[in-house]
């Protein structure tokens, strides 16, 4: 009996390490402002992302004007050549993180009125606004950039999809405190503890491994698009590689903790049956 409550119970510790991981994932990367911010942080440093941003920033403040062709076209070379060097703008650092706040606060805690019709809302304004006060410095005209350059990244399909995650985020906190009961009362239950921890350990592994795959190929359906080359397209895409990445970073740590399981429990085997063997002397 003992040791089919240690089976039930380490089983079900496994699905509930299965289930928190992901969502805590999730709350810690794209619910909380902070973690989204820095996990996003690498993307102003793209070049690729740096090109797409750089034509998409002029474009805005050339329709913006309104002005007549003749006009539009004397200016725009000098929208452009600003708008290649935005990186390099004093207070450019500052304008991306603003960006990242105001598109985190638009996708994931929502904005009263505002309609969300695709999975990620990226708000680029801070970055037209850096390069039209650059601009205006150069040129007789003044510039004044919209409140808000709304790029969507994704579908209406990938925004059900970001809502369910975010929604049930918070509930792998729980998750996570009963995995660790589930396997505390494995241990208590077991008659072979060396070999429940060492069955824990090889469980985990495998757990991550499926994050590793999973979590990847659900990050790229979830932010990617068609138009691969325009600044939603590149947004997308990079997004997704940088939430790769730190996927990748946990899935270090819980392969760590699923070896600290396996070695853990063959020295535990390994006491038990050296006692069993004197016992028998």
């Amino acid at each position: 009996m003992r040791s089919f409550i240690a089976f039930l119970a380490t089983v079900l510790g496994l699905v509930l390490t299965a289930v928190a991981g992901p969502a805590i994932w999730v709350d810690q990367n794209l619910v909380q402002e902070s973690g989204f911010v820095k996990m996003a942080q690498p993307l102003g440093e793209d070049h690729e992302f740096q090109v797409a941003l750089a034509s998409a920033t002029s474009r805005s403040i050339v329709s913006e004007l309104n002005l007549p062709d003749v006009l539009s076209e004397a200016i725009t070379p000098v929208v452009n050549a600003a708008a290649k060097g935005i990186t390099k703008l004093p207070g450019y650092e500052a304008a991306w993180t603003e960006s990242l706040r105001r598109s985190h606060h638009l996708t994931i805690t929502g904005e009263a009125g505002t309609a969300q019709p695709s999975g990620f809302t990226f708000d680029a304004a801070p970055m037209v606004q850096l390069l039209a006060d650059s601009v205006s410095s150069k040129l007789p005209v003044k510039f004044t950039a919209p409140k808000q350059v709304l790029l969507p990244v994704g579908s209406q399909a990938q925004r059900q999809v970001l809502d369910f995650m975010v929604n049930y985020a918070p509930l792998g906190y729980y998750a996570a405190g009963g995995a660790v009961l589930a396997f505390l009362l494995a241990l208590v239950s077991a008659r072979r503890r060396g070999i429940t921890l060492m069955v824990m350990g090889v469980g985990v592994a495998l757990i991550a491994a499926v994050w590793k795959v999973g979590g990847g190929l659900a990050a790229e359906q979830l932010l990617t698009r068609s138009d691969a080359e325009a600044l939603s397209g590149v947004l997308g895409q990079r997004l997704a590689n940088e939430a790769t990445t730190v996927l990748d970073s946990w899935f270090l740590i819980f392969l760590a903790a699923a070896g600290v399981l396996f070695v853990v429990g063959i020295i535990v085997q390994a006491i038990s049956r050296s006692r069993e063997a004197r016992a028998r002397r």
